[in-house]
């Protein structure tokens, strides 16, 4: 029986992690282990955490400047011991049946790398929502769903075959948001091959939709920041030209989605943001010289304090103008 590493990366959720933990400790196949990479929690977060570990749950804590999700989740790749890897959000679930069903479908195949499975979203209890996070469409779709940033999966959908995670180089960790899209639109283009889609097998971890606090300052910064630096990232040299010129539609729509959901009630709330988006349009040439006119044109209509413009509501109007697709 192969051991499968669990990664959790944790800061300040030691009372949901104790769920997450819990939901491990419930599976049916028992060769796991759990290795959990603070990010430098509270102090009495972080002397809570220390009664979790016990034998088969490992506790460290990162203690270098990088911080984020990306480099405690390959901190707990460093120290883990398992063949396979399953990378599990503190505030996540597991179904107790979930470990065995994944390690039985990769191993059906020694040519798959990585084999992705449904994930359920909950509220308050697993099965209370019904709703499926992952988005079906046919395997050549999927890299254009990531870069428009509509995420066909989640970070703990797939289990990995530790040799094939290494040779991705692990997680962007300049990423503190958009850390799993990233590597999984690199995995795409690089080893589609070696990717095994399990949609045929029930949902067997649970995604929590209801502890993010959206009124946070620093949630919309990171959202807006992180998808800019991914599109920069996208365009900037990591794939090839002919990446960026067949998903060229693709980018398009992904910056469309950022600029209708995220950046234009907030470009007076984070103006440099505003300025190193539109400069990147211009760098990319993925967008006219009309359509970026266009574009601040309707976000500083949108955004203007003017008395008047606001009583002829230009605001909706000029959100509505805002292309979608």
């Amino acid at each position: 029986m192969p051991q499968v590493s669990i990664i959790i990366p944790h800061f300040n959720r030691s009372v949901l992690l104790q769920q997450t933990i819990n939901s491990v400790k419930a599976q049916t196949y028992t060769d796991w282990e759990i290795i959990i990479v603070d990010d430098g929690s509270d102090e009495i977060e972080w002397e809570r955490l220390k009664t979790y570990e016990e034998e088969k749950i490992k506790i460290y804590q990162r203690t270098d400047g990088t911080k984020g999700p990306s480099r405690c989740r390959n901190i707990g790749v460093s120290k883990s011991k398992g063949t396979y890897l399953i990378f599990l959000d503190s505030d996540d679930l597991l179904a107790d049946f979930c470990l065995g069903q994944r390690v039985g479908e990769i191993e059906k195949d020694n040519n798959t790398g990585m084999a992705v499975f449904l994930m359920e979203e909950f509220n308050d209890y697993p099965g209370d929502t019904k709703t499926c996070f992952n988005i079906d469409v046919p395997f050549p779709k999927l890299r254009g769903l990531f870069i428009q940033n509509r995420n066909p999966w989640n970070v703990t959908c797939p289990i990995w075959k530790r040799d094939f995670f290494e040779k991705t180089g692990g997680f962007d960790e300049s990423f503190l948001f958009m850390e799993d899209p990233d590597l999984h639109l690199r995995v795409l283009n690089k080893a589609p091959g070696n990717i095994k889609i399990c949609y045929d097998k029930p949902a067997d971890c649970y995604y929590r939709i209801n502890h993010i606090d959206n009124t946070k300052e620093s949630f919309w910064y990171h959202s807006i920041f992180y998808r800019i630096q991914f599109y920069k990232k996208i365009t900037s040299g990591a794939y090839a030209n002919d990446f960026v010129i067949s998903h060229q539609q693709d980018i398009r729509i992904g910056v469309y989605h950022l600029i209708r959901t995220f950046l234009y009630s907030r470009k007076k709330q984070f103006p440099e943001l505003y300025t190193e988006l539109i400069a990147w349009m211009k760098e990319s040439r993925l967008f006219s010289t009309f359509e970026i006119t266009k574009f601040r044109f309707l976000i500083n209509t949108g955004n203007s304090a003017s008395g008047i413009l606001q009583k002829l509501r230009f605001r909706g109007i000029c959100y509505k103008l805002l292309p979608v697709d």
